[in-house]
């Protein structure tokens, strides 16, 4: 994780994906534990709005609140 890549828009990426009949997606957010802070919750929505498979996140959840938000 010390030299990443970008490969283009997430949003973009996740309606590739969708054509391509993935199973799953995983987003991991490296960086919001280390910087000590919580997700981007409302781009977690975006992403959610346009995956059409089951979507899956891990990074900066610190609490059982952060789970919740981040579920809905």
């Amino acid at each position: 994780f010390q030299d990443p890549i970008y490969v283009g828009d997430p949003l973009n990426i996740v309606n590739l994906f969708n054509q391509f009949e993935v199973d799953e997606l995983s987003i991991c957010d490296i960086r919001a534990t280390l910087e000590e802070r919580e997700p981007d919750f409302e781009f977690l929505g975006q992403l959610a709005s346009e995956c059409w498979v089951p979507l899956s996140y891990g990074g900066g959840l610190h609490s059982l609140e952060q789970i919740d938000r981040a579920f809905r």
